[in-house]
């Protein structure tokens, strides 16, 4: 699942979930993120640690402009 958000609302999202569980170790982050052109799209695995909102906004795949970002 990916939650689509703009690039700094996703860094943000994705440092504060990394900051509540406490994560140690080579990352800072608590999900990958696929960068694209405008938008970063932060795959959330199963949703957990999502709130409810951020749960229906999901999508199950990438939008088109992030398949050719996609390593």
């Amino acid at each position: 699942m990916y939650l689509i958000l703009s690039h700094k609302e996703a860094e943000i999202r994705n440092l504060e979930e990394a900051a509540r569980l406490d994560i140690k170790g080579g990352s800072i982050y608590r999900w990958a993120m696929i960068v694209g052109d405008e938008l970063t799209a932060i795959d959330v695995e199963d949703g957990d640690g999502l709130t409810g909102e951020e749960a229906l906004e999901c999508v199950g795949e990438l939008p088109v402009g992030f398949i050719k970002n996609w390593n």
